[in-house]
């Protein structure tokens, strides 16, 4: 029976790639089929969106806030494949309640999200969001305009009560920076002798980068 449900969904698959809309009835018949499995009958609605069908782009959302997880991640891609709507996107990789794993996979393709870099920052900046997914957002803001994040990676290096190892990467990608801002708060954090050793080393070695790389800038080596 498993095999069956995959030669169906690899069927309605390829019907998609045909990109025939006269192929929709098919379609519709098998969402609207109640004796199918539901890994099915959302394959079958993905490919109806595919194929232009918006009025059925609600049956992905309800996949995908009230779905058992895996239907939750197989309406994402296809939110994902068929250019779904980027505010959806955003408004689910922002919400603390979507699952770990869907939230990731967003992040993955954060490029469709709007105002993606202020979405990031947010999650970076809340102190109840999840721990890995914030270590993860510091991966995924290098390369991003310095001027734009280095206010919030500074506010995080600074708090005391924020997780060391978050901090850490904060004080990190701080020192990629070129910025005299950025020059101010490792200073900062290397003299403040409220901070505790492992944050004021790291930040002496972040400022030592910086004028290490604005060196072979100037003479070129």
């Amino acid at each position: 029976q498993d095999n069956e449900a995959e030669l169906v969904q690899a069927a309605l698959k390829a019907l998609a790639a045909i990109g025939d809309a006269s192929v929709a009835p098919i379609l519709v018949r098998v969402v609207q089929n109640t004796n199918l499995d539901h890994a099915t009958r959302l394959q079958a609605v993905g490919a109806l969106i595919e194929l232009g069908g918006e009025s059925y782009r609600p049956l992905i959302q309800t996949y995908l806030y009230h779905a058992p997880l895996t239907l939750r991640m197989q309406a994402l891609e296809h939110l994902i494949d068929t250019n779904g709507s980027s505010k959806e996107l955003r408004k689910l990789f922002l919400d603390t309640q979507t699952p770990l794993m869907m939230r990731l996979r967003i992040l993955e393709t954060q490029a469709s999200i709007p105002n993606s870099v202020q979405a990031l920052l947010a999650i970076l900046d809340d102190e109840q969001d999840d721990l890995h997914i914030r270590y993860l957002i510091t991966d995924t803001l290098r390369g991003y305009d310095p001027e734009t994040i280095s206010p919030t990676l500074a506010n995080i290096a600074h708090r005391s009560d924020t997780a060391i190892g978050l901090r850490l990467r904060c004080i990190a990608l701080l020192g990629t920076h070129g910025t005299t801002d950025t020059c101010l708060t490792l200073s900062q954090l290397a003299e403040n002798d409220h901070q505790s050793s492992l944050i004021r080393q790291t930040a002496i070695v972040a400022l030592r980068h910086m004028s290490e790389r604005d060196w072979h800038s100037t003479t070129g080596d």
